[in-house]
């Protein structure tokens, strides 16, 4: 009983805007036409969205409201449902195939709140809005591996997560080869003859061996090579992965540490295929997470993937973030390491924002626009009361309205709210327009107006079928 009621009152409010709209030229027309019998002796109401005074006398056609394609050039009752005939204005003005121009009083504008706004020549800005996720920098990912074979005497860098900067010490090593080298470049240092191209060659090798320009400045205040030495750190960021232990064995090339630089980051990002065309590398964008409120992070447009999903008909962007004070905040601890706190990290979520200046266009509100996928068009307001449809070109489709492309000129008023019942009257008078151009009504099939198109039984018959 509830879901009977609920359909009713739906019902009941779809039809009710429509009855209004009737019920309103029906009154208008009733005050101001008079009684008269025509040639069948019959009364005709002059009701609908028609001025009477307006139809040609030699023009005037009469359609039924109900059945659109029942046309006459006389008044009369329709043979189908026996409503009177209305008459059907003839309007100057052209429409568009399938819409026809809609001629309105105040009363009935006010009734189907038609509302009308300006074609404005402004500055128009398109913004765009994408999710993304935070990416590593691909370019700023190290591996750091064993320079030559030895054994880990003590490990500097012992865990995971840890800040480093180049040149920190990572481990101690012992290794023969290291060993000898060191040695080598030392007696050469101290000998009779300082070979010059020898000792270049000894310091070329201390330096593959991972030794640095200081360690190697420090060996000429010693007359013996130190057994363990510290390998220094030949990057700066996060160590990420550790993979020796203090009393490992290594091998020259094993890896060790994978290291990354946070002080530039990726955003990956999709954006849809229609919006392509107003994106570009080397634009500035703008960021916002959830993890840092309020705050914004400027990027630019570092790559535009030339490749179209076809699953979901984005392609993928690349915004690069490359400023450190604005990905992360830096201090120095106690024990003289840096220590780093990230406000953007990999994996997190993040909003862009991308504005594109289109420079001035012209702009009409989105609800003034007719979209059928493949014809846009709009109700302009040629003059008062009289609405005419009109076949449009637009263009990208902005928060504050729709940049129109042809179609319209500025100071040109078009519909924006009542705008689905102005479209639903056009439907119609361009139904009946179609059918008057085809061919009027057939005087032959007409019902006879000389009596009722649904007569009531007499009491007489009612009794015999009693």
């Amino acid at each position: 009983m509830k879901s009977f009621i609920i359909r009713k009152l739906h019902h009941s409010l779809t039809v009710i805007p429509a009855l209004l709209l009737t019920a309103c030229g029906w009154m208008e027309k009733m005050n101001t036409s008079t009684d008269s019998s025509n040639d069948h002796d019959h009364t005709h109401l002059k009701s609908g969205l028609i001025d009477p005074a307006d139809i040609g006398t030699k023009e005037a056609v009469y359609q039924c409201s109900m059945h659109p394609n029942v046309i006459d050039d006389q008044p009369g009752s329709c043979p189908i449902c026996g409503m009177y005939l209305q008459p059907v204005e003839p309007i100057q003005a052209e429409g568009i195939p399938g819409r026809a121009p809609v001629k309105l009083t105040n009363l009935q504008e006010q009734l189907i709140n038609i509302r009308t706004a300006s074609v404005e020549n402004r500055s128009v800005s398109l913004s765009i809005r994408a999710p993304g996720v935070i990416e590593h920098d691909q370019s700023r990912v190290f591996t750091v591996s064993a320079w030559t074979a030895g054994r880990i005497e003590k490990l500097h860098v012992d865990e995971e997560e840890a800040d480093i900067r180049k040149g920190d010490p990572l481990y101690s090593i012992y290794s023969p080869i290291l060993y000898a080298a060191m040695q080598e470049y030392i007696d050469l240092r101290k000998g009779l003859f300082h070979e010059a191209d020898l000792l270049e060659s000894a310091r070329i090798r201390m330096k593959q061996l991972g030794l640095s320009e200081e360690q190697i400045e420090d060996l000429h205040e010693t007359d013996k090579a130190p057994v363990v030495i510290d390998i220094p750190s030949p990057v700066s960021g996060k160590v990420m992965t550790k993979r020796i232990r203090e009393g490992d064995y290594v091998e020259e090339g094993d890896s060790l540490y994978t290291v990354i630089d946070l002080s530039r980051l990726w955003l990956m990002t999709e954006i849809y295929e229609f919006e392509l065309p107003f994106i570009s590398p080397g634009q500035q964008i703008v960021a916002t997470t959830p993890a840092a409120p309020n705050v914004q992070f400027f990027g630019t447009i570092s790559l535009v993937n030339h490749h179209i999903d076809p699953s979901t008909r984005t392609a993928r962007l690349r915004v690069l973030f490359d400023d450190p004070k604005q990905i992360m905040t830096r201090s120095v601890g106690s024990d003289g390491r840096i220590h780093h706190e990230h406000r953007l990290l990999p994996d997190m979520w993040m909003t862009v924002h991308i504005k594109k200046d289109l420079g001035t266009r012209l702009v009409i509100p989105r609800s003034a626009v007719f979209d059928t996928g493949s014809t846009q068009y709009v109700f302009v307001q040629e003059k008062k009361g009289l609405f005419v449809p009109k076949v449009i070109k637009i263009g990208p489709v902005t928060e504050t309205g729709v940049v129109v492309e042809e179609g319209l000129e500025t100071g040109q008023r078009v519909v924006t709210d009542g705008t689905f019942l102005l479209d639903s009257e056009s439907q119609l008078k361009a139904t009946a327009s179609a059918a008057v151009s085809a061919a009027p009504w057939d005087a032959d099939m007409a019902v006879d107006d000389s009596r009722d198109a649904h007569p009531l039984p007499s009491e007489g018959e009612i009794g015999a079928k009693q």
